[in-house]
């Protein structure tokens, strides 16, 4: 079972990376995501996986320093998908948020894993477009392809960028100019 899940995963990743992400046919599906919304939900939904100044994996504060491709695909799809009704997995599919982030600034394994994270929703997606429809996901129009992404909506948040301080500003107002420092003569 395992294996003819990641075997379809890879095929449609393979088949779908040759276009851009999902192939730009349906723009009104991406979603910005407001810091509001994220924070009004409930931690049981957010997905947060974090990499470390070690380069290990953290997820939903637990450490899995080995894990690889397919096991963390399974581990996204049963966090999604939640089968058993766990209390520490997400409550609907409709309400996960992916929540990425990494202290390693040269780090490339955030883009590795939030493409294994997309191929997991294609893999959402194209199944429940073929319950749904008899058809895949690519081969959907945007009004079809909309009703499956509410059911299983792609919400990715990565780090908030914060600024970083600029050394050319004026480091507070200094002393002010004193008429009676200055003797003329």
């Amino acid at each position: 079972m395992k294996f003819t899940i990641a075997l379809l995963v890879c095929f449609i990743g393979y088949n779908v990376y040759t276009q851009s992400w999902l192939d730009g046919k349906c723009k009104t599906l991406d979603q910005s995501i407001t810091s509001s919304e994220f924070d009004e939900a409930n931690e049981r939904n957010v997905f947060s996986l974090v990499i470390n100044q070690a380069d290990d994996i953290v997820i939903n504060g637990e450490a899995k320093p080995k894990l690889r491709e397919i096991a963390f695909k399974e581990l996204v799809l049963d966090f999604v998908t939640n089968p058993k009704q766990h209390k520490n997995k997400a409550s609907n599919p409709d309400k996960v948020y992916i929540q990425l982030s990494s202290f390693k600034k040269k780090s490339n394994q955030i883009e590795e894993f939030k493409t294994y994270i997309q191929e997991v929703y294609i893999y959402l997606w194209d199944k429940y477009a073929s319950q749904k429809y008899d058809s895949s996901y690519i081969e959907l129009n945007c009004k079809k392809r909309s009703k499956v992404f509410d059911r299983f909506p792609l919400r990715i948040i990565g780090e908030i960028n914060r600024q970083e301080k600029s050394d050319n500003r004026p480091r507070g107002v200094g002393v002010p100019p004193f008429a009676g420092d200055v003797k003329d003569n």
